[in-house]
């Protein structure tokens, strides 16, 4: 936007360039300081420098400012704009489903133990009054009893339920940022190859005014040699990119009135019902341990035997073990949170378990809640950044040796990256393709064979393969 913004102000002041044009060189630097410092904007400082010494030149750079950057980045503004909206919109909306959840959480389980405490007073009454009562009196008594136990039921199963969801609406949210952060990732490739393309016209504008301006466009010239878009994206990627194994996200764990040793409930009781929601976690741990193994399975044979799959059935599958795993950490440690309320009353030693140290608990007016900080790691999967319009911009394209010329191959390389080509002189590549190399050139098109058809391939679109001499290798 600043950008837009300081070219508008420089395609109307070119009529007074000298005055106007210093000016705007120092908004210019001032607007480029708070860029991320790269190739491509160290290239725009050259471009001020410049500005600052043909203050007395060229009135038709004004209209060429208007006409193509001005127009272009406008455009890319407006664009982007449209396609940040809807992503906030999202995560704002994901973002409130889990803190929904987490209240309902918070509200189920105080209305839980409000009713297990009724429930538990009414057990102690009914069980003091049996022999103080007639037959009529115990028969109401009962039923009032056994009404009182569905009720808890039902409240605990539908605590357990909320729960459960929790992690889900989590998953949502976590993969709702990470496509947002993808999206963001290729606006943000867009912006850079428009800056660059732009630079690459303003060169043309220079390049063909008179000898006052040809040692500005030798410094802009080699500014731009050296701008690396590829780079440049793959450096913000880095900086911007929250992978780190060390992130840690907080889950609600499942608390019930059992755990509170200070309760007026009794022992027995306490084990019994314990016992009946260990039983519960442990089936859930066993069934999602079994689709992790199965998962895991998948994923491997999928690897190791990519025909059997593509790109999409691999990222699914990924992303299924990563909600099991997520699942079975939350089993796991509800189970072993409630393992050690059983130890507690069997007077048994505390059990250990690879949460013992991520499990913490906090105490609000009424209740004690617990919390368990789990890994959650952002994979972002790297890919090929650069488009081949940008590549085809930017360097020197050489033409190929004459069909009579015979190159010896001078080495290997396997393809990173898919490759098109509408050229007959190109090679069409694939992901995983071996090319042999008969020439390079430091343009960045390489000269190769690949299937029995020469011709050229960007270098940056594969990897050498380092071969041993094979004489060297005999003697040794």
């Amino acid at each position: 936007k600043h950008m837009a913004i300081l070219f508008d102000c420089r395609a109307d002041l070119e009529i007074s360039y000298a005055k106007g044009l210093q000016k705007l060189a120092g908004k210019l630097t001032k607007a480029s300081s708070g860029m991320t410092k790269n190739s491509t904007y160290n290239a725009w400082n050259h471009v001020c420098e410049e500005m600052c010494s043909t203050a007395d030149v060229h009135k038709t750079l004004g209209s060429a400012f208007q006409q193509e950057a001005i127009q272009q980045i406008r455009q890319v503004l407006e664009e982007h704009t449209k396609k940040i909206k809807p992503l906030d919109n999202a995560v704002e909306k994901s973002g409130k489903l889990v803190v929904i959840n987490w209240n309902d959480q918070l509200k189920i389980k105080k209305k839980l133990l409000g009713l297990t405490k009724e429930h538990e007073a009414l057990f102690n009454f009914v069980e003091s009054s049996k022999h103080l009562s007639t037959v009529k009196e115990k028969q109401k008594m009962l039923n009032r009893l056994t009404k009182s136990a569905e009720i808890l039921a039902k409240a605990d199963e539908e605590y357990y339920t909320i729960n459960m969801a929790g992690h889900q609406f989590r998953l949502k949210w976590e993969t709702t940022m990470k496509n947002c952060y993808q999206s963001i990732q290729e606006l943000e490739k867009q912006r850079i190859e428009i800056l660059c393309d732009i630079l690459q016209k303003y060169n043309q504008h220079i390049s063909s005014f008179g000898k006052t301006l040809i040692g500005c466009q030798k410094q802009i010239h080699q500014a731009i040699q050296k701008v690396n878009v590829e780079k440049d994206i793959q450096n913000f990627v880095e900086e911007t990119s929250v992978t780190s194994e060390d992130s840690k996200v907080e889950f609600l764990l499942a608390d019930y009135f059992e755990e509170d040793n200070k309760t007026a409930m009794d022992k027995e009781r306490r084990k019994a019902s314990l016992k009946l929601k260990l039983q519960r976690l442990q089936g859930d741990v066993t069934k999602t341990r079994k689709d992790k193994e199965g998962l895991e399975k998948m994923l491997k044979t999928y690897t190791e035997n990519p025909s059997f799959s593509n790109k999409k059935n691999i990222d699914e599958t990924e992303q299924l073990l990563d909600e099991t795993t997520l699942k079975l950490n939350l089993l796991e440690a509800t189970y072993f949170k409630l393992s050690t309320s059983m130890a507690d009353l069997q007077g048994k030693s505390k059990p250990s378990h690879r949460f013992s140290d991520s499990i913490t608990k906090w105490k609000d007016k009424d209740f004690q809640h617990s919390v368990v900080q789990l890994p959650r790691p952002v994979k972002i999967k790297k890919t090929a950044y650069r488009s081949r319009m940008s590549l085809r911009s930017s360097i020197i394209y050489m033409a190929p040796p004459q069909n009579s010329q015979v190159l010896p191959t001078i080495g290997k390389c396997r393809a990173l990256y898919d490759f098109v080509s509408d050229r007959e002189d190109e090679l069409n590549i694939k992901e995983g393709d071996l090319l042999e190399i008969h020439q390079k050139d430091n343009s960045g098109w390489w000269y190769g064979s690949l299937n029995g058809k020469n011709g050229h391939f960007p270098s940056s679109y594969v990897e050498e393969i380092l071969l041993l001499c094979t004489n060297k290798f005999s003697q040794a």
